[in-house]
């Protein structure tokens, strides 16, 4: 969009500079040089800079009109469905995105709608109950900010397993999006060792003015390794055994990165997988009810073991 900017105001004889260009984008004039050599060397406009009048300038009219942008109707229900998928991440992002078609309808060569509940009738999207309560919109631009800058944190985190407020420090790493919400990963000084946390029960977050260096063998992939979802634990074989009414199904989906599938003789299905920690796959198992055998691990059936037997002083 900006290019188009420059183009317009070269077009217009203001004679910018990269001074002013980068005052009213309010950028670097290293970036605005950038932008420069690119239309004239990429785009193959003749730009050139009068001294006395302290500008750029096209030397030849007819080069100095930027083609209009081209978006496919593929394209443009691909950018339609993006859009449906902004209020899961945040507030802001939906609003920023909105205006981002608007320019885009307006740079378009032929006029596009850009009223996104045609498609509703269409397509649509379901994120499941995996959505998590909505992100403070402040706390999640304090968390990029600091992120961005390498700036320790101080916080105030409410912890849903224990039903505790606690207040810590943390040198953010890395924001995660998953199952419906955002996580951020970083050093905890209260427990001196990289954990994760939910955005979403950060009750208050404040930048401090410390900045901390990233280890540069950190990565996401590595810190979660072969975890169920999002908490690493002890490495265990699990072995499970669906019924031939929902094997089919199960096996259909890829639930994790290890999993293999065996089809028995009766129909029903063998799925083996290799997981970082059991605490978060009980409950996708008892998900399926009587139509899964836990096989191993012995910890694994215990657990669920004894999961029944609550639930039978429950119902029985």
């Amino acid at each position: 969009m900006r290019i188009y900017e420059i183009d317009k105001l070269i077009r217009d004889k203001t004679y910018p500079n990269s001074q002013t260009l980068a005052k009213q984008f309010e950028l670097n004039s290293r970036t605005i040089l950038r932008d420069i050599e690119a239309m004239r060397y990429r785009m193959g406009f003749e730009i050139e800079y009068d001294a006395q009048k302290n500008g750029y300038y096209y030397t030849k009219e007819n080069k100095a009109n930027l083609p209009p942008l081209q978006i496919s109707e593929g394209e443009w229900v691909s950018l339609l469905m993006m859009r449906q998928i902004m209020p899961q991440l945040s507030p802001k992002a939906q609003e920023t995105t909105k205006h981002l078609f608007q320019k885009l309808a307006m740079l378009a060569s032929d006029k596009i709608e850009v009223d996104d509940t045609l498609l509703s009738p269409l397509m649509s999207m379901d994120f499941g109950q995996t959505k998590l309560p909505a992100i403070n919109e402040d706390i999640y631009s304090k968390m990029v900010k600091a992120l961005q800058e390498n700036r320790t944190v101080k916080m105030t985190y409410y912890t849903t397993y224990s039903q505790k407020t606690s207040c810590r420090e943390l040198d953010p790493y890395h924001l995660r999006f998953a199952f419906g919400g955002w996580y951020i990963m970083g050093f905890c000084h209260l427990r001196q060792d990289i954990k994760i946390f939910s955005l979403s029960n950060v009750q208050k977050l404040e930048i401090t003015r410390r900045n901390f260096v990233r280890p540069e063998d950190f990565s996401p992939e590595k810190m979660l390794g072969n975890a169920w979802r999002l908490i690493p634990g002890e490495p265990a074989h699990v072995k499970l055994k669906f019924s031939p009414d929902i094997g089919p199904w199960v096996s259909s989906r890829q639930w994790h990165k290890t999993q293999t599938i065996q089809e028995l003789e009766d129909g029903s299905i063998l799925m083996e997988l290799d997981i970082d920690g059991l605490s978060e796959i009980n409950g996708w198992v008892l998900s399926f009810g009587s139509g899964v055998e836990v096989l191993e691990p012995k910890e694994l059936i215990d657990e669920i073991k004894e999961e029944v037997r609550r639930l039978n002083r429950v119902y029985l």
